[in-house]
Protein backbone atom coordinates (compact mmCIF):
# COMPACT_ATOMS: atom_id res chain seq x y z
CA UNK A 1 0.00 0.00 0.00
CA UNK A 2 2.87 2.35 0.90
CA UNK A 3 4.60 1.42 -2.35
CA UNK A 4 1.55 2.37 -4.37
CA UNK A 5 1.27 5.70 -2.55
CA UNK A 6 4.94 6.41 -3.18
CA UNK A 7 4.60 5.57 -6.88
CA UNK A 8 1.56 7.83 -7.12
CA UNK A 9 3.53 10.71 -5.59
CA UNK A 10 6.44 10.11 -7.95
CA UNK A 11 4.14 10.03 -10.99
CA UNK A 12 2.37 13.19 -9.85
CA UNK A 13 5.73 14.88 -9.37
CA UNK A 14 6.79 13.83 -12.84
CA UNK A 15 3.56 15.17 -14.32
CA UNK A 16 4.05 18.49 -12.50
CA UNK A 17 7.66 18.75 -13.67
CA UNK A 18 6.61 18.05 -17.26
CA UNK A 19 4.01 20.81 -17.06
CA UNK A 20 6.60 23.27 -15.78
CA UNK A 21 8.92 22.30 -18.59
CA UNK A 22 6.13 22.89 -21.07
CA UNK A 23 5.45 26.35 -19.65
CA UNK A 24 9.13 27.22 -19.83
CA UNK A 25 9.31 26.13 -23.46
CA UNK A 26 6.21 28.14 -24.32
CA UNK A 27 7.63 31.21 -22.60
CA UNK A 28 10.94 30.92 -24.43
CA UNK A 29 9.15 30.41 -27.75
CA UNK A 30 7.00 33.49 -27.13
CA UNK A 31 10.08 35.60 -26.36
CA UNK A 32 11.85 34.37 -29.50
CA UNK A 33 8.76 35.08 -31.56
CA UNK A 34 8.57 38.58 -30.09
CA UNK A 35 12.07 39.30 -31.33
CA UNK A 36 11.61 37.48 -34.62
CA UNK A 37 8.52 39.40 -35.79
CA UNK A 38 10.32 42.74 -36.41
CA UNK A 39 13.13 40.93 -38.21
CA UNK A 40 10.66 39.02 -40.37
CA UNK A 41 8.75 42.20 -41.18
CA UNK A 42 11.97 43.97 -42.09
CA UNK A 43 13.03 41.15 -44.42
CA UNK A 44 9.58 41.05 -46.01
CA UNK A 45 9.61 44.81 -46.58
CA UNK A 46 13.11 44.63 -48.05
CA UNK A 47 11.97 41.94 -50.49
CA UNK A 48 8.92 43.99 -51.46
CA UNK A 49 11.09 47.07 -52.03
CA UNK A 50 13.42 45.01 -54.22
CA UNK A 51 10.47 43.76 -56.25
CA UNK A 52 8.93 47.21 -56.58
CA UNK A 53 12.22 48.81 -57.57
CA UNK A 54 12.78 46.20 -60.24
CA UNK A 55 9.28 46.89 -61.58
CA UNK A 56 10.12 50.60 -61.91
CA UNK A 57 13.50 49.89 -63.52
CA UNK A 58 11.93 47.45 -65.98
CA UNK A 59 9.13 49.89 -66.81
CA UNK A 60 11.49 52.79 -67.45
CA UNK A 61 13.86 50.61 -69.47
CA UNK A 62 11.01 49.32 -71.64
CA UNK A 63 9.75 52.86 -72.21
CA UNK A 64 13.18 54.07 -73.32
CA UNK A 65 13.75 51.04 -75.54
CA UNK A 66 10.34 51.47 -77.17
CA UNK A 67 11.04 55.14 -77.85
CA UNK A 68 14.30 54.16 -79.55
CA UNK A 69 13.00 51.26 -81.60
CA UNK A 70 9.69 52.79 -82.68
CA UNK A 71 10.97 56.35 -83.09
CA UNK A 72 8.16 57.69 -80.91
CA UNK A 73 7.79 59.66 -77.72
CA UNK A 74 6.98 57.44 -74.73
CA UNK A 75 5.73 58.92 -71.50
CA UNK A 76 5.93 57.22 -68.09
CA UNK A 77 3.29 58.38 -65.63
CA UNK A 78 3.47 57.91 -61.87
CA UNK A 79 0.12 58.12 -60.09
CA UNK A 80 -0.52 59.71 -56.70
CA UNK A 81 -3.88 58.43 -55.45
CA UNK A 82 -5.83 56.95 -52.54
CA UNK A 83 -6.18 53.19 -52.80
CA UNK A 84 -8.95 51.12 -51.24
CA UNK A 85 -7.11 47.96 -52.23
CA UNK A 86 -4.15 49.04 -50.08
CA UNK A 87 -6.39 49.70 -47.10
CA UNK A 88 -6.61 53.50 -47.05
CA UNK A 89 -9.15 55.55 -48.96
CA UNK A 90 -8.04 58.92 -47.57
CA UNK A 91 -4.24 59.05 -47.72
CA UNK A 92 -2.76 59.41 -51.19
CA UNK A 93 0.44 57.64 -52.18
CA UNK A 94 2.50 57.15 -55.30
CA UNK A 95 2.22 53.42 -55.79
CA UNK A 96 1.44 52.84 -59.47
CA UNK A 97 2.81 53.83 -62.85
CA UNK A 98 2.06 53.40 -66.53
CA UNK A 99 3.81 53.95 -69.85
CA UNK A 100 2.01 55.40 -72.87
CA UNK A 101 3.24 55.84 -76.44
CA UNK A 102 2.37 58.86 -78.58
CA UNK A 103 1.51 58.93 -82.26
CA UNK A 104 3.58 60.69 -84.92
CA UNK A 105 2.08 64.07 -83.99
CA UNK A 106 2.84 63.62 -80.27
CA UNK A 107 -0.75 64.48 -79.42
CA UNK A 108 -2.60 61.19 -79.02
CA UNK A 109 -1.39 58.52 -76.60
CA UNK A 110 -2.19 54.87 -76.12
CA UNK A 111 -1.13 52.54 -73.29
CA UNK A 112 2.12 50.70 -73.85
CA UNK A 113 1.03 48.06 -71.34
CA UNK A 114 -1.06 47.66 -68.22
CA UNK A 115 -0.87 49.87 -65.14
CA UNK A 116 1.79 48.54 -62.77
CA UNK A 117 0.92 48.58 -59.08
CA UNK A 118 3.77 48.35 -56.60
CA UNK A 119 3.68 45.56 -54.00
CA UNK A 120 1.53 46.32 -50.96
CA UNK A 121 3.34 48.44 -48.41
CA UNK A 122 5.81 49.92 -50.94
CA UNK A 123 5.54 53.51 -52.17
CA UNK A 124 7.56 56.08 -54.03
CA UNK A 125 8.56 58.82 -51.61
CA UNK A 126 6.83 62.14 -52.22
CA UNK A 127 9.63 63.98 -50.44
CA UNK A 128 11.21 66.04 -53.22
CA UNK A 129 14.64 65.63 -51.62
CA UNK A 130 14.25 61.87 -52.14
CA UNK A 131 12.25 61.83 -55.39
CA UNK A 132 13.08 64.81 -57.57
CA UNK A 133 10.92 63.28 -60.32
CA UNK A 134 7.89 64.11 -58.17
CA UNK A 135 8.56 67.82 -57.99
CA UNK A 136 5.56 70.06 -58.51
CA UNK A 137 7.06 71.10 -61.84
CA UNK A 138 6.80 67.48 -63.03
CA UNK A 139 3.07 67.20 -62.37
CA UNK A 140 1.29 66.58 -65.66
CA UNK A 141 -1.13 69.35 -66.55
CA UNK A 142 -0.99 69.36 -70.37
CA UNK A 143 -3.98 67.07 -70.84
CA UNK A 144 -5.73 67.38 -74.21
CA UNK A 145 -8.82 66.08 -75.95
CA UNK A 146 -6.72 63.38 -77.61
CA UNK A 147 -4.90 62.65 -74.35
CA UNK A 148 -7.48 63.26 -71.62
CA UNK A 149 -7.02 62.77 -67.91
CA UNK A 150 -10.54 61.34 -67.81
CA UNK A 151 -9.34 58.12 -69.48
CA UNK A 152 -8.88 56.57 -66.07
CA UNK A 153 -6.05 54.12 -65.51
CA UNK A 154 -7.02 50.74 -64.08
CA UNK A 155 -7.30 50.73 -60.29
CA UNK A 156 -6.49 54.43 -59.90
CA UNK A 157 -9.94 55.96 -59.54
CA UNK A 158 -11.10 59.38 -60.66
CA UNK A 159 -9.10 61.61 -58.30
CA UNK A 160 -5.35 61.49 -58.76
CA UNK A 161 -2.21 63.45 -59.60
CA UNK A 162 0.15 62.41 -62.33
CA UNK A 163 3.90 62.98 -62.47
CA UNK A 164 5.43 62.30 -65.85
CA UNK A 165 8.66 62.07 -67.79
CA UNK A 166 9.11 61.50 -71.49
CA UNK A 167 11.64 59.49 -73.42
CA UNK A 168 12.40 60.93 -76.84
CA UNK A 169 13.13 58.84 -79.95
CA UNK A 170 16.87 59.25 -79.35
CA UNK A 171 16.57 57.83 -75.81
CA UNK A 172 17.00 61.15 -74.02
CA UNK A 173 14.40 62.60 -71.64
CA UNK A 174 12.54 65.86 -71.20
CA UNK A 175 13.90 66.27 -67.66
CA UNK A 176 16.57 68.87 -68.34
CA UNK A 177 19.77 69.42 -66.38
CA UNK A 178 19.94 68.21 -62.80
CA UNK A 179 19.85 65.06 -60.71
CA UNK A 180 16.68 63.09 -61.26
CA UNK A 181 15.68 60.10 -59.18
CA UNK A 182 12.91 58.16 -57.43
CA UNK A 183 13.20 56.63 -53.96
CA UNK A 184 11.11 53.63 -52.92
CA UNK A 185 10.55 52.57 -49.32
CA UNK A 186 8.03 50.93 -47.02
CA UNK A 187 4.87 52.99 -46.55
CA UNK A 188 5.15 52.74 -42.75
CA UNK A 189 8.84 53.60 -42.60
CA UNK A 190 10.14 57.00 -41.55
CA UNK A 191 13.39 58.87 -41.98
CA UNK A 192 14.99 60.87 -44.76
CA UNK A 193 15.69 58.46 -46.25
CA UNK A 194 14.32 55.51 -44.28
CA UNK A 195 16.98 52.91 -43.44
CA UNK A 196 15.40 50.43 -45.84
CA UNK A 197 15.04 52.04 -49.27
CA UNK A 198 16.15 51.96 -52.89
CA UNK A 199 16.76 54.83 -55.31
CA UNK A 200 16.59 54.85 -59.09
CA UNK A 201 18.51 57.63 -60.85
CA UNK A 202 17.77 58.66 -64.43
CA UNK A 203 20.32 60.38 -66.65
CA UNK A 204 18.37 63.19 -68.33
CA UNK A 205 20.61 63.20 -71.42
CA UNK A 206 20.66 59.55 -72.44
CA UNK A 207 17.93 58.01 -70.27
CA UNK A 208 20.25 55.46 -68.64
CA UNK A 209 19.40 54.19 -65.16
CA UNK A 210 21.39 53.59 -61.99
CA UNK A 211 20.16 51.76 -58.91
CA UNK A 212 21.27 52.57 -55.36
CA UNK A 213 20.68 50.50 -52.20
CA UNK A 214 21.93 51.33 -48.69
CA UNK A 215 24.90 49.35 -47.46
Amino acid sequence: MKSQTWNHRVNASRRAFTLIELLVVITIAAILLLFAVPVTNSVLTANQITTGTQMVVDGLSLARQTALTQNRVVEVRFYDFASLERGDATTTEVSAFEAVIYDETNTKSSPLGSVEHLPGGVVVSKDESLSSLLKTSREKTNWTTDDPKQSLPRGIGSSYKTYALRFRPDGSTDLGAGSWFLTLHGSRETGSPPPNHAAVQIDPYNGSLRLYRPG
